[in-house]
Order: C-alpha cells, then structure tokens, then sequence
C-alpha cells in the first residue's frame, strides 16, 4: 500500500533506509475513518525532514525511546509505553541525528468523518466527539493501558508480518483492535509520569550529561546510582533502549552536533575532545556511522 500524499511517500522512502516499515492494508480492514497505520522498528537513527498531515495522528511508542521537534513549540520525547497526538497542520519530524532503536505504530485518522462505504463503528456523533477528545489531549504524552499495549502489539506484528489481512476473520479482529486503541487515546487520563525507575534513569542520564566530556568508566554511573548493575542495565534499556555506554556515545554525538552547528569553524578535534573522545578519526568515523554525514558537514 501506497502512502496518501507525495511527502508522505518521499517520507516512507526516506524511513525505509534505516528501519523496517509496513502499511497495514486499511482497504481490507474497512474503517472509513482510518487513512493509514504504519508499523515501524526503526534500529538506528536518521535524520528526519520537515512533514506534516491532512489528518490527526496518533502515535505510539511501543519500545526505546523517541523525540519529536516542532516547528513551534518544544520538543517531546516519547518512552516506551506512551503515546502522543498530534492534530492536522502541525508542522513535525522524528530528531534529526542520532536516536536510540525504537518500535513505534501510527494511526492517521479522517477527523472529517467521509461519506463512503466501510465501516465506522462509531456513530458520527460519537466520532465527532471521539475526535474533539483526542484533539483536547494533543502534544500530551499519555501512557496507554496494559490491554492497549497488548492490542498495538499484536497490531504491530500483524503489520510487519505481511499477514495482516489474511483473512476475513484477521480483518475484523484488526478492525475490533484499531477501534479499542483510539478509543483508549480519547478517553483516558493516564498521563506521562515517570515512575520511581524513570527518576532513577533521569538521574543516571543526568550524571552522564555532566561527565559527557570525560573519560567515564560505566562502573563509576553503577556506583553512583547505587543498584544492582544488572538490574540497572535492565531498567535503562526499559526505558531508552540502549546500553548506558550506547547512550552515551550517541549523547556524544548529539552534543557534537550542536557544536558543529553552532561554530562550524570550530577544529573538529576540539570539538571531539570537548564531547568525550581523545582520538579523532575515531570521532569523525563514530559521527559519520551515526548520523550519515561528516562533522564538517552536518552544519551544510
């Protein structure tokens, strides 16, 4: 299946160079209401252009993490298990550069109910304020439910699978499931709320940021947050999707990038030395893995 706009499609063409990204067949699934669901396990990070949508889009962050930029309002970042809405018109792109792996579902929805054949399971009065609820809650992140989790999940794999609508019985099961999660997005209250680990994380990152341009050694974060390590290996890969030292060579990288940008005829070397990293053709190859362009480049 093809994707509605051409910016979409450049777009899907773009993302396809760094992630696996599957349509769920919406024609066979039935809803007129639904223009598109896409199934994406992005592995590394790219850089991401400017977009919008016709429609509202409802996002969900199954895994990792993810940030998103808007041209007039500030960034948010997503966690694994919450999910975002953002209305139609609204100018916005995945983080440029380095990101960590994530797995993420988008559903792109007709607020304008159309005219046409297909099922809509809600009454259009019912839409309608189905839509005004989840336009009510945009920018917001939310945490989804334990139902809803499994639900996205079992979506997701049916989107990367291929199977989706394999049979008649697959695609009312699809219809039935797509139906329960937008319906969870207009009605719940369950707002983003780091829990006790999510503190304990913000910390760890937090310690990071301040030795970003140091020689760490991980057992000196492991000390200083006072867990376990493997319970703490586990609870930062929950909720970033990376290792520590994974996170902070993109950290690194990140930081890197905001220098070059901001004093593009700044010695990459001082720059390499300033975010961490005594050798610089290591740097310079790191960058250049990570995000695709070169350090003097990436100002361009």
């Amino acid at each position: 299946m093809l994707c509605y706009t051409t910016a979409m499609s450049k777009h899907c063409a773009k993302i396809r160079t760094w992630s696996d990204l599957h349509h769920l067949p919406t024609d066979a699934i039935g809803l007129a209401w639904l223009v598109e669901i896409v199934a994406v396990d992005a592995r590394k990070a790219a850089p991401s252009y400017w977009h919008q949508h016709r429609q509202l889009e409802v996002i969900y962050c199954l895994y990792g993490e993810m940030s998103y930029d808007f041209r007039d309002r500030p960034s948010i970042t997503l966690p694994g298990g919450t999910a975002i809405i953002i209305p139609p018109g609204v100018e916005h792109r995945i983080t440029s550069g380095v990101d960590t792996p994530c797995r993420r579902l988008s559903i792109l929805v007709n607020a304008a109910l159309p005219r046409q054949s297909g099922y809509t399971v809600f009454s259009r009065a019912e839409f309608k304020s189905l839509c005004q609820a989840m336009l009510a809650k945009a920018f917001r992140p939310a945490v989804f439910s334990r139902t809803a989790a499994d639900n996205l999940n079992f979506l997701w794999s049916a989107g990367m699978s291929g199977k989706a609508a394999e049979s008649p019985l697959m695609a009312s099961k699809l219809r039935l499931l797509i139906c329960s999660v937008i319906h969870e997005s207009a009605v719940s209250s369950m707002k983003y709320e780091p829990r006790e680990s999510g503190h304990l994380i913000d910390e760890a990152i937090g310690w990071l940021e301040n030795h970003i341009g140091e020689t760490v050694r991980i057992p000196q974060l492991v000390a200083h947050i006072g867990y376990g390590r493997a319970r703490f290996f586990a609870l930062f890969k929950e909720r970033t999707g990376l290792s520590p030292a994974d996170y902070l060579r993109r950290m690194r990288i990140r930081r890197a990038e905001e220098r070059t940008r901001e004093s593009p005829r700044r010695p990459i070397s001082e720059i390499s030395r300033e975010v961490g990293f005594r050798d610089p053709s290591h740097f310079s190859a790191t960058f250049r893995r990570m995000t695709g362009k070169t350090p003097g480049g990436c100002w361009k």
